[in-house]
């Protein structure tokens, strides 16, 4: 009798939870959304931005915005490490579109850095702006990167820069083509969101007890 009264009550409480989901589903499915995110206020300058590659054309064009407000004198960015059809010269790397489209937006190409070291992920991004800093006598970067990438970035930035007295802060770019809400009606959005929870994932397992 008594494991009967359990099992019954064990269903009910099932049931209550599903009713829940059922009316709160699009509150449950933006949770995502807002683990993510991390949003930053930018101190008034720092001595230069640094840009996260990837989706280049956007936070490039919101590094160029960054400087023409004031916030920086300077912008670089890693060297990418090259895809195969990008060593034909077929199309451009991600350090050159950055590049271009700084340049188009009227940042002087003397203010403009891509480091000399060759970088593949956001970790490594964070080793090389750290290395660059340290030999250029900066004391404080802006890390421009989009938004569904900022809490990764905020986390790998702290592992990275937590040794050092560089101050950092990070720069959240919105993209338009990604429908945060609902995102799980778009495929970019679908896209994105897995990819970026299964890299968190992945950065959490390999490298929580990282420090440079």
């Amino acid at each position: 009798m008594k494991s009967r009264n359990r099992l019954f009550a064990l269903l009910f409480v099932l049931m209550v939870l599903i009713l829940i989901f059922i009316h709160e589903w699009e509150r449950f499915m933006e949770m995502p959304v807002h683990f993510l995110e991390k949003w930053e206020r930018l101190p008034p300058h720092s001595d230069a931005v640094f840009i996260l590659l990837g989706d280049s054309g956007h936070r490039a064009l919101y590094a160029s915005r960054l400087l023409k407000e004031g916030y920086a004198d300077r912008v670089a960015m890693g060297k990418i490490e090259k895809e195969s059809i990008a060593t034909f010269g077929l199309v451009p790397d991600e350090s050159a579109i950055a590049c271009t489209v700084l340049i188009r937006s009227g940042i002087p190409q003397n203010t403009i850095h891509v480091t000399s070291i060759v970088v593949s992920s956001t970790l490594e991004e964070a080793q090389a702006a750290r290395k660059w800093a340290s030999e250029t006598g900066i004391d404080s970067l802006i890390f421009v990167t989009s938004s569904y990438h900022s809490a990764r970035t905020s986390w790998i930035l702290k592992r990275v820069f937590d040794s050092s007295d560089i101050h950092r802060s990070i720069a959240v770019v919105p993209i338009p083509e990604i429908d945060w809400r609902p995102w799980w009606e778009t495929e970019d959005g679908m896209v994105t969101i897995f990819n970026e929870c299964v890299k968190f994932l992945y950065y959490n397992l390999n490298y929580r007890e990282y420090h440079d």
